[in-house]
């Protein structure tokens, strides 16, 4: 029931994230990759290559975004310790001032910098690393210059938010965060100890600290656990969507496609010739069809037997295909031996032309037939109509002047192409 909750929490805000570019072969490769992470419940927050890559993709730009913002108010913030400078220290101001300037401007510059250079996001965690580091290294020196004195010792315990801004705020990778929180809370330990003569000072100040380390540590491995299952169930429900549609789309390409011939089947035919039909009516356009025979297939079927015969209507349905590359051509296998080319948007005189084409490709071919009465290969005949349809009428008047064309080249000797006028 959890998977299942988390699945449909995933499918309601599809839309917030962007699909992940899977290819297709790889989507089951990826959904055992999937499964096996969910099963091993990693502590270690590190996907394989092809997931991690795919994570970062996704998470990054939400960090960049939260980096710019948060960097911009922590600048802010960090000017305003300028009025204590003055306060504090009014000899030491200007020296101070200077130090300040000094780091803020490559502190300002990779704030405004990395969101904009896709170049630099792959270090993006490095580089908030750097920041943090300037910025203790900064505290360090104001605090040397001040002689140590407690009063400038607010440098110091300013440090504490680093941890939480990393950890929380910003929220980079956790193994990043981690190695970071250890390395400034040493720093401060280490100031600490030299600055604090008695234990009890000492003590409390390093455990405030750590407790505030400590929690951000925490926060940041519990929110980063949390975000990447939650990835993890979201691209599995994203490849089974996908699963789903590629088998959806290949049923029905199978449920509208005869075996044989590799055209589209009878039913497809219907469903299509009604629908161009309405777009006939409404657009006021022609839309015309032809239909086509195997001359004398009966015989030679009985005489070459099935498996020729499959060879056949596979070389002509080849033969059919070529000529209705148009998007909205159709060309099916009505049944037996017969074949439809529906051609909307083409007038009549241009599907007789079209059809006296196939009728020549298909004897060029070439393909034996000594008890054909037409010739001595394989021929087939054609019957064409077409017309601009009206309100209130059918396609079935299109389907029987096309047969009826059909007929006529049949009873005039085969191998022929007959128009049925409406």
């Amino acid at each position: 029931m959890k998977q299942i909750a988390k699945l449909l929490f995933l499918n309601k805000f599809a839309s917030k994230y962007p699909a992940a570019e899977i290819s297709l072969n790889d989507l089951n490769s990826t959904e055992t990759e999937i499964y096996r992470q969910i099963k091993s419940g990693s502590v270690f927050l590190k996907f394989s290559k092809k997931l991690e890559n795919i994570y970062q993709s996704e998470d990054l730009p939400e960090r960049l975004n939260r980096y710019f913002i948060t960097g911009i108010i922590s600048t802010i913030i960090y000017n305003l310790l300028m009025i204590t400078d003055y306060i504090t220290f009014p000899s030491l101001y200007q020296k101070i001032f200077l130090v300040r300037l000094v780091f803020l401007i490559p502190v300002m510059t990779a704030i405004l910098l990395i969101p904009f250079a896709k170049s630099l996001h792959k270090y993006f965690d490095i580089i908030a690393g750097v920041i943090a580091g300037i910025l203790v290294l900064q505290a360090i020196l104001i605090l040397n210059m001040s002689y140590f004195s407690y009063t400038s010792f607010y440098n110091i315990a300013w440090l504490s938010l680093i941890p939480v801004i990393l950890n929380v705020v910003i929220r980079i990778n956790f193994s990043y965060g981690l190695v970071y929180s250890i390395i400034v809370f040493t720093v401060y330990l280490m100031l600490s100890y030299y600055k604090f003569s008695t234990i009890d000072i000492l003590f409390n100040f390093v455990l405030y600290y750590f407790i505030i380390t400590v929690i951000s540590v925490v926060a940041n491995f519990s929110v980063t656990r949390k975000k990447r299952d939650q990835f993890l169930y979201k691209l599995l429900f994203q490849i089974k969507s996908v699963s789903l549609e590629k088998a959806n789309k290949e049923l029905t390409r199978l449920s509208n496609t005869d075996d044989l011939s590799g055209l589209k089947n009878r039913r497809c035919f219907d469903n299509n010739i009604e629908h161009e039909w309405k777009n006939a009516i409404r657009e006021k356009k022609p839309i015309s069809l032809i239909f086509i025979d195997i001359d004398y297939f009966k015989k030679y079927n009985d005489h070459y037997g099935h498996q020729a015969g499959d060879s056949c209507i596979r070389l002509i349905a080849d033969v059919i295909r070529q000529y209705s590359r148009r998007p909205l051509d159709l060309c099916a296998r009505y049944g037996g031996e017969e074949f439809v080319i529906l051609l909307p948007n083409l007038k009549t005189d241009d599907a007789l032309k079209h059809a006296e084409r196939i009728r020549e490709s298909v004897a060029g071919l070439k393909i034996r037939h000594e008890y054909s009465e037409a010739s001595h290969y394989v021929t087939i005949s054609l019957g064409v109509a077409g017309l601009v349809p009206v309100k209130h009428s059918s396609p079935d008047l299109l389907i029987a002047a096309a047969d009826k064309g059909l007929y006529k080249a049949k009873a005039n000797g085969r191998n022929r192409v007959e128009i049925q006028n409406i």
